[in-house]
């Protein structure tokens, strides 16, 4: 039993869903988990643990879920949020040497009440048929359409755009000009509406439909180059 396991074993309803996911990981060679348990900065001495997930999607991109987690009397409390990325697959022996982008697909503060283990399911079957959820999510979109070779610059895909590397200027020189340009027009539209008398919701539409042209040059650009 891993720690993450051990951790879920006071509640019922997150003991049988950490069951359910390490099923899956028993079943399934595509995903696994890994947990360990840490010393904690608390002053009750409750229990940390550190826990990573990895998968190999139908797409052929990996990913990995890492979060942290704390046990307390009522209930597992997430003391760090859920952090995505992802890699285009590479030979196992090399997997600690791709380009990890970050992906902020993460689950909202809204599911909290729902077992940790049930979201991180939910989280691994909806990425390893990412082509499928990328209808559902433009930035995962992007991410599909973008190459190792881009992905050594990028390294967050945000619902409003891309960040590139950009701490040495020199270093930002080389980055070749479309993902520079890219980058520029997200933050560009960001401008834009800032300070216009539009919700959250309407904001985020108008980045939606903007990362979709985005995807739909990117493929016309890798059709022609073909």
């Amino acid at each position: 039993m891993n720690a993450l396991e051990e951790m879920c074993q006071p509640f019922e309803s997150e003991k049988r869903a950490m069951e359910w996911l390490h099923a899956l990981c028993s079943e399934y060679e595509w995903m696994s988990v890994d947990s360990e348990e840490i010393k904690s900065e608390n002053t009750d001495e409750l229990p940390v643990v550190n826990y990573k997930l990895n998968l190999q999607s139908k797409s052929g991109r990996k990913y990995r879920i890492v979060g942290q987690a704390m046990l307390t009397e009522h209930d597992i409390t997430e003391t760090q949020p859920i952090l995505v990325f992802g890699s285009v697959a590479e030979p196992i022996e090399t997997l600690e040497k791709v380009s990890w982008c970050q992906l902020c697909i993460s689950p909202s503060g809204k599911g909290q009440k729902v077992p940790l283990a049930d979201r991180l399911v939910s989280m691994v079957l909806g990425l390893h048929d990412d082509e499928k959820l990328s209808a559902l999510i433009p930035l995962l979109e992007m991410f599909l359409l973008h190459e190792a070779e881009d992905h050594q610059w990028i390294q967050s895909y945000y619902s409003d755009g891309i960040s590139l590397e950009q701490n040495d200027m020199e270093l930002y020189d080389i980055i070749p000009l479309e993902l520079r340009l890219l980058a520029h027009h997200f933050d560009c539209i960001q401008d834009e509406i800032q300070y216009v008398a539009l919700s959250n919701e309407e904001k985020q539409e108008i980045f939606n439909e903007e990362m979709r042209l985005q995807c739909q040059k990117i493929r016309e650009k890798k059709q022609d180059d073909a």
